[in-house]
């Protein structure tokens, strides 16, 4: 007896199991075939909308703008110029050695935003000459730094300021400060010049060049009351004999 009450125990206890199981592997089942179900496309969504919108606006009488890229070149230059800021520039003269773009930079930020500065340099050496320009974001900031820095006193030298009509080329575009020019490259560059081999032409053109500058002299030297010859200059290189 206890043995078969243990054999329906056993079978009571298999049966259960197995209902469990397969209740388990349902929900399994539906979950896959729902996946396999075609999803509704988005282009048909995105048509019916637009087909809405166009009927909205017939019976209002606004017009429809296009809301993908545009690929136009000259609706992406006008995004362009939108982008451009206005500058107005200041023009500075007289500066004092020393005084160069960062001191400017550090000077001018107090009457408001700089947007470029430029120091006028020599190529060669990288030397300033004695000038540059400050561009402003806003055209009274820029006045009111003219008039303010106008006969200003610097170091010995007095300062002329005024706001220029139109930038230059320079300020219309480009970082904030532009680094100094390197010595070493240019003067390798001048020398190569000085020591190339000059042509017949350059010679007759320096030739040139040289009795103008000696007429001039000449004519000075009248003027003065001074009576005086000066030596005709001859060219270096020796011409043949025929």
């Amino acid at each position: 007896m206890t043995g078969d009450k243990k054999r329906k125990r056993t079978g009571v206890m298999e049966a259960k199991e197995a209902d469990k199981v397969k209740e388990v592997e349902k929900p399994k089942a539906e979950s896959k075939e729902e996946k396999q179900e075609p999803r509704p496309k988005r282009t048909k969504q995105k048509v019916e909308r637009y087909f809405d919108k166009k009927e909205k606006t017939q019976e209002t009488g606004t017009s429809i703008q296009s809301t993908g890229p545009s690929n136009s070149k000259s609706e992406k230059k006008k995004t362009n110029k939108r982008r451009a800021r206005p500058i107005y520039v200041l023009k500075i003269s007289s500066i004092p050695y020393g005084f160069f773009e960062k001191q400017l930079l550090k000077y001018f930020l107090q009457f408001g935003q700089v947007i470029r500065v430029r120091v006028s340099r020599n190529k060669k050496t990288g030397n300033h000459r004695g000038w540059a320009y400050v561009g402003f974001d806003d055209k009274t900031v820029a006045e009111i730094a003219a008039e303010t820095m106008d006969g200003y006193l610097m170091f010995n030298k007095r300062l002329s300021c005024r706001v220029m009509d139109a930038p230059p080329l320079c300020m219309k575009s480009g970082p904030r400060l532009v680094s100094v020019p390197s010595k070493r490259g240019t003067t390798i560059k001048d020398a190569k010049k000085r020591l190339k081999q000059q042509t017949e032409q350059n010679e007759t053109k320096a030739q040139k060049r040289r009795s103008k500058s000696l007429e001039a002299a000449q004519l000075r030297l009248k003027a003065a009351g001074i009576e005086y010859d000066l030596p005709v200059p001859s060219s270096s290189k020796e011409k043949p004999q025929k």
